[in-house]
């Protein structure tokens, strides 16, 4: 290639605050768990991009490599894109405190976590959430962006009174954590495949018949990689729990034949 070819190349670029030039010519969609590689693939066919590439780890559980590249790159200069991490299933976890991203905000302004009411205080009709950020310029033009009334004084009353229901929330976690393997062990008793959870809910296999025999249970068939066949249940109270089991353990036979 000779120097005017060279010149004749172009990258799409940015200005940074300092008056320097950063580089942007790659996306990339990172998936650190191999059950979302599905859905990080779909990403990638239909962004219709060369430029848009994949990046994934094998296993079910994050690891520290993965977690730490993430790290390297909201960090880094040439990195536009910021790293939105939900934590909103996080509170049920007793030591969800000490796994949460929270301790990164202080350096890391491409850092967005995720917070919601609506999960362990069960207040989904109020529509209660909020965001943590380091990057005061990037809040301001989302709060622009958004609705001027973006949280009703219903919904301000409410999550102000939630976070004095400090006993709630051990209960909550208490019972989550007592209960969840408890259900799981019932679900496989009943020759179910279920996926290890860590919050309030599981993921099984059953017929797909199930729900047409009386079981209201949440499909999971609009979930990109699985069928009609997957199901969500939440973990409950220890009799709520007991009567999903014998609903199930009553209507399998049925749907088997």
């Amino acid at each position: 290639m000779d120097w005017n070819e060279l010149q004749s190349l172009t990258w799409p670029g940015y200005a940074r605050k300092n008056g320097g030039k950063g580089i942007r010519n790659r996306v990339l969609v990172i998936y650190t768990v191999k059950c979302a590689e599905f859905v990080a693939q779909q990403i990638v066919a239909k962004s219709g991009s060369t430029n848009v590439e994949l990046l994934g780890f094998d296993g079910c559980t994050d690891n520290q490599y993965a977690v730490n590249l993430l790290i390297s790159f909201i960090r880094h200069p040439n990195v536009g894109a910021v790293l939105a991490v939900d934590e909103c299933f996080l509170d049920f976890l007793p030591e969800g405190e000490g796994l949460s991203a929270k301790h990164l905000l202080k350096n890391s302004k491409k850092l967005i976590i995720l917070k919601a009411f609506t999960k362990l205080y069960g207040m989904a009709g109020v529509r209660l959430g909020y965001c943590l950020c380091s990057d005061t310029e990037l809040l301001a033009r989302m709060r622009a962006a958004g609705q001027p009334w973006a949280v009703s004084s219903l919904a301000q009353a409410a999550g102000i009174a939630a976070l004095d229901e400090t006993e709630y929330v051990a209960k909550v976690r208490a019972l989550i954590e007592a209960q969840r393997p408890v259900l799981a062990d019932g679900l496989r008793a009943l020759g179910l495949r279920v996926i290890e959870g860590r919050a309030n809910y599981l993921l099984f296999r059953a017929p797909e018949a199930l729900r047409r025999k009386g079981a209201v249970l949440r499909s999971c068939g609009n979930y990109p990689g699985l069928d009609a066949s997957w199901y969500r249940t939440a973990v409950r109270t220890e009799n709520e729990n007991r009567q999903l089991l014998a609903l199930l353990a009553e209507t399998l036979p049925e749907v088997a034949q």
